[in-house]
């Protein structure tokens, strides 16, 4: 993995709830998700903590080797208990009846 050894933040370093900034594009806000791709590529993606126009802006990803930590554990991760459900509600999925 290719990143900037003169920058405090290696890709690994950067964990869920971190608040973060793009190097390229400026673009701040807390990490939502945190996927890795078949071929080693680890994405972030941000949740900026500003509005435009009143309304909270579209997620963002990046490439983890363009993002810098700005401060860690901005925003820490509820606590689920076991067996604990996170979602609002939701119906079950159903299947239509197979034809005859």
């Amino acid at each position: 993995m290719f990143w900037n050894k003169n920058k405090v933040t290696h890709p690994d370093q950067i964990q869920l709830g971190d608040l973060v900034k793009d190097r390229i594009t400026g673009y701040e806000g807390v990490v939502e998700c945190i996927s890795e791709w078949l071929n080693s590529c680890r994405r972030i993606t941000v949740k900026s903590t500003q509005l435009k126009d009143g309304l909270p802006m579209d997620n963002k990803t990046f490439d983890a080797p363009q993002v810098e930590i700005i401060e860690a554990g901005y925003f820490d991760r509820p606590k689920i208990k076991k067996g604990q459900k996170t979602g609002g509600p939701s119906l079950s999925p159903s299947r239509s009846a197979d034809p005859a």
